[in-house]
């Protein structure tokens, strides 16, 4: 299943969401590359909603921190060895184009304080599962 396809799933299945808790991570260790996968699938809406059809349910926040939250289990899969790259470097550069692109657009629309809670934690969540630091000349809060 590719990545767009696997988010519509989710998005069409809400209320089974708690069922998708338990078995997204399992289907992301069948991945070849989880963390790119992950990240394909949110890039379809976040930071802008780039998809043809739009579901009547415009907040998919927790759509995507199920996924980012499902990726941190996998990420953090003992039985993979360190020498294991599980988030490689292009991927890390990747998702950190997409958080200033995000923030980018949270600061257009008045901050974080304009914001859906949602959206921020989503943001947050996305921060934290890549790694995704503070420093005093590129800082993302």
């Amino acid at each position: 299943m590719d990545s767009d396809a696997f988010f519509d799933l989710i998005v069409s299945s809400r209320k089974e969401s708690d069922l998708f808790r338990k078995e997204i991570p399992l289907a992301l260790k069948e991945s070849i590359d989880p963390a790119n996968f992950v990240m394909d699938a949110i890039a379809r809406v976040f930071p802008v909603d780039r998809r043809a059809v739009k579901s009547p349910s415009g907040d998919l926040g927790w759509v995507c921190v199920l996924l980012l939250e499902s990726l941190v289990s996998v990420l953090a899969d003992p039985e993979l060895s360190a020498e294991s790259p599980l988030v490689t470097r292009i991927v890390k550069e990747r998702a950190k184009k997409i958080a200033e692109s995000w923030k980018l657009g949270m600061e257009q629309r008045g901050g974080v304080e304009n914001a859906k809670a949602q959206d921020v934690h989503a943001f947050l969540q996305h921060l934290v599962t890549f790694g995704l630091g503070w420093r005093k000349k590129e800082s993302f809060i």
